[in-house]
């Protein structure tokens, strides 16, 4: 493929998917934006909170805090009094982090989450309850029971919301509606790149990055779409999109990985294996964490702190191995060095922030804010955008070096190819014994006395001339060379060749055209010879037999000549 074709079928690829994004935004807004009516009911005042059997009366869960002694909290018991008119319906909203939760209207149990009681060593995992007050309940005491099932599951006071069903998921989606878009967008922008990338990858192994990008960006859309809790308003249980939720979150180190291995420029094989291992640690650790999660043996809550340790290490191997001064990298490395680093930080810092805010002082236990969906659309804008880069530059460099080939097989007076060309071709020919080939040699009468009488100038416009009369008579059905000074030759190949006398009609015609466009007598001796000619025929063997007819000619016809 050309360089041309290849910047065509890039900009192809672009130009898809930036109509493909389009239509995903605009779909994405009317569906944030499509509103319904309803009310929100403030229930953050008036509590009664049991925590591990000490009391605390009138709480706001929007303000309160952990007492700092309270260390390891198992359970947690509130009591709220709600007027419940019957109609409309409403619909009660509690987060919970690792717990079993319990929900009562007066005597009556409303709602249990129910799997510590089937499988003690069931996952619960994050997320939200939406449960249904029936019409028929009117003004009741209100009780919310959480037991953490998992050490350090209970951090706060659960995330509580009332509102009218109606509108139960779509306040859900206002409130959230920036992380909620941004996950959405990324993974289909990840699916279509994806997609995109295997279509063309057996065009261009080059469209391998851009697989790596889309693979990256699709896991890590659908990884914030689970944690953003939007799976769970298709009826995705609490426990599965939690469960994917850890594992997509550390599987999207892997294409990062992948894509670091190819970006990096100048990479000594010892710093390819160390990266290599990094990876593979990555994948193996992935793989042995599924495992004993699937099985109940210990869950990903358990042992996350194993995965930031990894995902540690995994961001100083990119960031330092096989990394040299940012002046010195090309654009698409560095675009991608500085979103990585910036990523990283990003990514420390979240780190901290959990480890401060769930064990050091804890707080309310609700979603996580739109922070991660906006940092990784922007590192999937970067990415995309280093790609584009290189690209760009792999598509100049093919053409410079293009442009160079060309200059090597080119003649620069005529435009035809050169003497290196021809014994390319010769080569050619000799490793295809099958096919059929004709040699015309030419040597140009009268240059050297035209050179010598009214200057080079001249002698060049001669011979420029007669390479115009080659490219007109010979060009579209065979190979047009000038082999050094005032000799030609031309190549024609295939199973039926044209006569002699068809040769030469369309040559001379062109001839004296061309001898009258440029003022000129353009006149030349020639030699033609046919591979059928010899036996077992090597393209050297032809091209004596064609000189030598050339030089015959040359020889009757020197006497009748005007030089």
């Amino acid at each position: 493929m050309t360089a041309r074709g290849k910047v065509l079928r890039g900009l192809i690829s672009i130009i898809e998917i930036l109509i493909i994004a389009s239509l995903l935004f605009s779909f994405v807004y009317v569906f944030l934006n499509a509103k319904e009516k309803g009310d929100v009911f403030d229930v953050s005042k008036g509590w009664e909170i049991s925590i591990d059997g000490e009391k605390f009366q009138d709480v706001d869960i929007s303000e309160f805090q952990f007492p700092k002694e309270m260390k390891d909290v198992h359970e947690i018991i509130m009591h709220h009094y709600i007027e419940h008119p019957g109609f409309p319906p409403k619909t009660l909203r509690v987060y919970t982090r690792l717990s079993f939760v319990e929900v009562d209207l007066g005597e009556e149990t409303l709602y249990h989450s129910g799997i510590a009681e089937k499988n003690p060593d069931g996952f619960l995992g994050m997320g939200y309850h939406f449960i249904q007050i029936p019409s028929d309940v009117h003004d009741t005491d209100l009780t919310i029971r959480i037991v953490g099932v998992e050490k350090g599951a209970i951090t706060g006071l659960p995330d509580i919301a009332l509102t009218t069903s109606n509108i139960a998921y779509t306040y859900f989606v206002d409130q959230n509606a920036i992380g909620i878009f941004c996950s959405i967008f990324v993974f289909v922008l990840g699916l279509v790149l994806t997609i995109i990338s295997i279509l063309y990858t057996h065009l261009n192994r080059d469209y391998f990055r851009l697989f790596l990008v889309g693979s990256f960006a699709l896991s890590a859309g659908f990884w914030c779409m689970c944690s953003q809790k939007i799976l769970q308003m298709f009826g995705v249980s609490i426990a599965s999109n939690s469960a994917m939720e850890y594992y997509l979150m550390e599987m999207i180190f892997l294409p990062i990985m992948g894509y670091n291995l190819k970006v990096r420029e100048g990479l000594t094989e010892k710093e390819k294996l160390s990266l290599r291992i990094l990876l593979s640690a990555t994948l193996v650790y992935d793989i042995v964490a599924g495992v004993l999660h699937f099985f109940d043996i210990i869950h990903y809550s358990q042992f996350v702190y194993v995965f930031y340790i990894i995902a540690i290490v995994d961001c100083i191997g990119m960031l330092f191995i096989g990394v040299h001064s940012v002046s010195s990298m090309s654009r698409s490395e560095q675009i991608f060095h500085y979103a990585l680093s910036v990523a990283a930080l990003f990514g420390f810092w979240r780190i901290i922030d959990y480890v401060y805010g769930n064990y050091l002082v804890k707080g309310n236990p609700r979603l996580a804010g739109v922070a991660f969906p906006v940092a990784v659309l922007v590192f999937t804008g970067a990415m995309l955008i280093s790609y584009l880069f290189h690209l760009y530059d792999m598509v100049l460099t093919q053409a410079q070096e293009e442009a160079l080939t060309v200059l090597a097989y080119k003649d620069t007076l005529t435009g035809l190819y050169n003497r290196v060309k021809s014994d390319e071709l010769f080569e050619e020919l000799n490793q295809d014994e099958n096919t059929n080939y004709v040699f015309l040699d030419f040597d140009l009468n009268g240059l050297k006395e035209l050179n010598d009488d009214e200057g080079h100038a001249k002698g060049d416009i001669l011979i420029s001339g007669f390479g115009q009369v080659l490219q007109k008579s010979f060009s579209a059905i065979g190979s047009c060379m000038r082999m050094g000074g005032d000799e030609f030759l031309v190549i024609i190949k295939g199973q039926q060749l044209p006569s002699e006398e068809e040769l030469l009609k369309t040559y001379y015609n062109n001839l004296y055209a061309v001898s009258k466009e440029i003022q000129m007598d353009l006149d030349a001796s020639y030699g033609i010879a046919y591979s059928s000619e010899v036996f077992e025929p090597e393209a050297e063997q032809v091209f004596r037999l064609a000189d030598e007819r050339m030089y015959e000619m040359k020889r009757i016809t020197k006497k009748s000549r005007r030089f």
